[in-house]
């Protein structure tokens, strides 16, 4: 074991003067050799909790604000085809549409018309699921219409859109609707905070569907 301690050594100071020598040759031959790595930079002060409160709240100022236009973007692109149902037909069935990285909205089809309103609706769900997790798509709404009591307690038909966004947004809108001297005219929406089924809840970070 000594024998062989003393031949690594050997070996070593042999490379240590075999590198030596090519970095004077590299210097000979104009060439610049290699130096040691820089003093690391000391760290900055760190920051206190009321700093590090401070700026975690306007990061997520900015984010909500950034969630918001986006989905009222959405919104707008979308919705256009769950109302022209309305107006025409006094119902219309499940409809979804998502918003991809670059601002694009595309709406989602399913062609077979026999498909029952649930079943659309878990589908499109599914959909969005797996676009979402392929980080390819920013937000994302499903449409379909719900029966909802009122507070006298009457039954009334009220249209749901189930939205999410990436920047940490679950949430349903519904909207209540009737029909008066044959127009279509919407109540006040309500927004109401849902669970995650589409994208990751930032605060679990899983979702809730497992």
């Amino acid at each position: 074991m000594r024998r062989m301690g003393v031949v690594f050594v050997a070996c070593l100071l042999g490379l240590t003067l075999n590198v030596a020598q090519a970095q004077d040759a590299k210097q000979a031959a104009g060439q610049p050799a290699a130096t040691s790595a820089p003093e690391a930079k000391k760290p900055e002060k760190p920051m206190t909790e009321a700093e590090k409160k401070a700026a975690a709240a306007k990061v997520i100022k900015s984010m909500e604000g950034a969630a918001e236009r986006q989905l009222a973007a959405l919104f707008k692109e979308s919705i256009k085809r769950p109302v022209d149902s309305l107006s025409k037909d006094g119902k219309t069935m499940p409809s979804a549409a998502m918003m991809f990285v670059n601002g694009g909205v595309k709406e989602l089809d399913i062609k077979q018309k026999d498909v029952p309103a649930g079943a659309r609706v878990e589908i499109y769900r599914a959909a969005l699921r797996a676009a979402a997790r392929h980080h390819t798509i920013v937000a994302a709404v499903i449409y379909y219409t719900a029966a909802a009591p009122e507070k006298d307690g009457k039954k009334q038909t009220v249209l749901v859109a189930e939205y999410e966004h990436l920047l940490g947004v679950s949430a349903m809108r519904i909207i209540p609707y009737k029909f008066k001297d044959g127009k279509l005219a919407f109540g006040k929406p309500i927004d109401r905070k849902k669970p995650f089924v589409m994208f990751y809840d930032p605060q679990k970070g899983s979702p809730n569907n497992g």
